[in-house]
Order: structure tokens, then sequence, then C-alpha cells
């Protein structure tokens, strides 16, 4: 399944992507992560958490990613900025990181969330900007993104800046891909391999 999203909606369903350097306790205790995201699957779902996956960066372990599918971007906030339940989240996430994680949300089909993207055996990560100058802008992108061929698929422009965009597919091994050749500006292609996370 293959989602195109526009540039400046927030509202409706998103996927995080969180990317984090590993601590070296995350990285000698890897249950240190479960017990976050028992935490999350727990506390969040009331604040629209529906799916979590988890995995590292194939092309570096020690980078994390935890995925998380939300009912929506605005629904999820007040869980991450005013709820006390999170505090115990974001204690733990402070031991388990070693540089600032970096989050990408990506808009999503409410009715139809692409898990197959995270399910697949490995999964494809291609970071792209929109060219500086004004040369190529986010809509002109995410159309070129429509014509990439090959697994499930899901891409769009970030939340929280609409300049940069993200293609996740899902493929069946992990190999070397011109597939974004045609979007015509830089693209930046990293591997994950994914654990759904059971509640």
């Amino acid at each position: 399944m293959s989602t195109a999203a526009t540039v400046t909606e927030t509202v409706g369903s998103v996927v995080e992507i969180l990317r984090f350097k590993a601590s070296e306790k995350c990285l000698t205790d890897p249950g240190v992560f479960k017990e976050l995201r028992d935490i999350a699957g727990a506390q969040a779902k009331s604040h629209g958490l529906t799916h979590q996956f988890w995995g590292r960066l194939l092309e570096d372990p020690s980078v994390y990613f935890w995925v998380m599918f939300w009912t929506s971007f605005e629904e999820k906030q007040p869980w991450l900025r005013t709820s006390q339940e999170s505090a115990a989240a974001h204690a733990i996430l402070g031991t388990l990181v070693a540089e600032q994680p970096q989050a990408t949300h990506l808009r999503v089909p409410a009715g139809a969330p692409p898990l197959a993207v995270f399910r697949a055996p490995v999964t494809e990560l291609a970071d792209f900007a929109t060219s500086e100058g004004g040369g190529v802008n986010m809509d002109e992108l995410l159309g070129r993104c429509a014509k990439v061929v090959g697994g499930s698929q899901v891409y769009g422009a970030a939340v929280e800046d609409g300049q940069r965009g993200l293609f996740v597919r899902g493929l069946e091994e992990q190999g070397t891909s011109n597939a974004y050749e045609a979007l015509g500006v830089a693209v930046t292609v990293t591997h994950g391999r994914f654990e759904e996370h059971a509640d």
C-alpha cells in the first residue's frame, strides 16, 4: 500500500519513528527498553497509541528505533507534555539514550495503518528534503515518491518540518537500491529490522 500525504495537514493518524543512539546501559540490558514500551502500552492507549514496534539500525546496531502508531498527532501531545503518566517513561528514556533522539511523524491512513512496512523482514527508510533554492518543492517530491515501486510502503512530509520527507518500505531482504534516483534530490537510505511489541 502506498500512501502520499499533504505537506501542511497535521490532523489525522500518524506514525512516530523515534531513532536514538543507545546508551551503554541499553546495549547491555535491552530489557530496560522493553520496560519503557510496557509503560507506553499501559498508559498511552488512552491518548491514542495503537501499535508499537522496535528495532535496530542494520548499518549501526547501536542505533535503536521505537515506532508508535497514534490515532492523531494532537491526541498524543498531552501524554508527552503534561501527563504525570509520562514522567516514568521520560525518566527511563533518559537512561537509554546517548544522544538526543530524533523523532519523525508521518500521516498515515486511519483505517489501514501500514503495519506491513514494519512487519517485513527488512524495513528501508529513505530520508530526503526539498532542494535548497526552491528547485523542487515537497508536493513535487511526493508525486515522484508515488512512482517508486517495490514492497509495502508509506511516505510523506514530516509533520514537524514540511521541508523534510521520509519514505519507508518493507522489503524481503536488504540490498543496494537505486529506487530513489527518480526523486532528483539527495536521499539517505538506512535499514532496520523490527519486532512488534506485545502488550
